[in-house]
């Protein structure tokens, strides 16, 4: 691999997913230990947010319904999720995804996809959940800046911000045959996906993401 592209869905509003879910238990909660945390009253967004895969009770309580504003945006394969950001995707993309890597990240089906009147549309999405979190910006390399940010409780968070000419190399030995990952929060926090899985999304037509491109060595 020579060249990874950062993915969201398309900026202008006409050429992305933003609906409303429903069925589902959105109120579904419980303690659990997520990753090296342990949360009380943990939800599925919670798994989401900090990019663990959700155990199957709480799978199960996931949306069953996404609810469309206009049957135009039937068009469109990528979008927002429970917490914002890309984390809605067609089952296109999936299938598309699942030919590159049997295993590794999460999707979670939504049953039925309908119009605010009820009309169901048979082409279905997902919930995407990129657990594959890396820290493979070589920092030596890109011109980009670490910041530590002292938190109200206690703590230093520590992010990057990439500086102006853009340049961004990520390290092939992280990197390796990886199709889809989330840079960590330490690292460039966006999703990150391969050349030949961006062959795929572009000769199969799915709409709409930009891309920017990263060298990887």
């Amino acid at each position: 691999m020579r060249k990874a592209f950062i993915v969201s869905p398309n900026t202008d509003a006409r050429h992305y997913l933003d609906p409303e879910f429903g069925g589902g238990r959105h109120d579904y909660r419980r303690d659990a230990a997520i990753g090296d945390r342990f949360v009380k009253g943990a939800t599925l967004d919670g798994y989401f947010g900090l990019h663990y895969e959700a155990p199957i009770d709480f799978v199960r309580a996931a949306p069953t319904e996404m609810i469309i504003s206009s049957h135009r945006q039937l068009e469109f394969d990528f979008g927002f999720g429970l917490i914002g950001g890309f984390g809605l995707t067609s089952r296109s993309f999936k299938n598309l995804y699942r030919k590159l890597e049997s295993t590794g990240n999460q999707f979670i089906d939504i049953e039925y996809t309908i119009d605010k009147r009820g009309k169901e549309f048979d082409k279905k999405y997902c919930l995407m959940n990129v657990t594959r979190v890396l820290n493979a910006v070589d920092i030596d390399r890109s011109n980009v800046e670490l910041r530590e940010t002292q938190m109200p409780m206690g703590g230093i968070m520590k992010s990057m911000r990439v500086n102006r000419p853009f340049h961004v190399v990520l390290r092939r030995d992280i990197v390796g045959s990886f199709h889809l990952w989330h840079g960590s929060i330490e690292d460039l926090y966006k999703v990150f996906v391969s050349e030949e899985l961006k062959e795929l999304i572009e000769q199969n037509g799915l709409k709409k993401l930009d891309y920017t491109e990263v060298d990887v060595i």
